[in-house]
């Protein structure tokens, strides 16, 4: 048997069960701007389709995974409980997972995720 940590998924369904925070198609757009320097008035015509492309880019620099929610409108930015150190405690693994996600995403608070989405 093959067992894999982190985000779980195949080609008849995804799921996963972490803790991080979902975040909308805007939110993702503006942490991503901010990012880049991109001043958002500058760019209100720009067209962003690849959101999946742009959820990722703003996980490089952090140990986060990204999965796109069912309706593809919400993304989920976290990670899988078993990615904590086994000298870990669950307070420092929420710690630590917040600070991730407070270098992406100034005041949104963690709590546990789950979602199984079948194609």
């Amino acid at each position: 048997m093959k067992v894999r940590n982190g985000f779980v998924s195949n080609s008849s369904s995804s799921s996963f069960c972490a803790y991080g925070i979902s975040a909308d198609r805007e939110e993702v757009l503006q942490a991503w701007k901010k990012k880049k320097g991109v001043d958002a008035s500058e760019d209100e015509d720009e067209d962003y389709d690849d959101m999946y492309d742009i959820a990722n880019e703003l996980i490089e620099d952090v140990d986060l995974y990204m999965e796109v929610g069912y309706d593809s409108e919400y993304f989920y930015f976290g990670r899988c409980y078993t990615s904590a150190a086994d000298t870990w405690t669950f307070g420092d693994f929420k710690k630590s997972v917040q600070a991730d996600v407070d270098t992406i995403f100034e005041g949104k608070e963690c709590s546990h995720h789950e979602e199984v989405i079948e194609n």
